[in-house]
C-alpha cells in the first residue's frame, strides 16, 4: 500500500506577479510559488501539489483578499473555448 503524503498548506500569501502561463507568482522565504486561477493582489491559503527543487507548484484553498484586477466575465468560455484568461474564477 502507497503511504498518504501528508498536504502542506501554505497560508496568506501574497500574489506579486503574473506567469506567462496565467498563474499567479508568490515568494515564500525565497521560494518562487506558482498558484492557479489567481492574479496579482489576490492574498491567498494555498495546497502544494508539485514540489521542485526551485519552485512549488499549488492551487487556492481559500481566497483572504481578492485582487482589485479581477473583473466580471463576458461568459464567452463555455461558448467558443475562449482562452485560459477568461476561465471561471474559483
Amino acid at each position: 500500500m502507497k503511504k498518504e503524503k501528508p498536504v502542506q498548506i501554505l497560508e496568506q500569501l501574497e500574489v506579486t506577479a503574473m506567469s506567462s502561463e496565467g498563474k499567479g507568482i508568490a515568494r515564500l522565504d525565497g521560494m518562487v510559488v506558482f498558484i492557479d486561477h489567481c492574479v496579482t493582489g489576490d492574498v491567498v491559503d494555498a495546497r502544494i501539489y508539485r514540489k521542485k527543487s526551485g519552485y512549488r507548484e499549488a492551487s487556492p484553498v481559500k481566497f483572504h483578499k481578492s485582487s482589485a484586477l479581477r473583473i466580471v466575465l463576458f461568459g464567452h468560455f463555455g461558448v467558443c473555448g475562449g482562452c485560459k484568461w477568461q476561465k471561471s474564477s474559483i
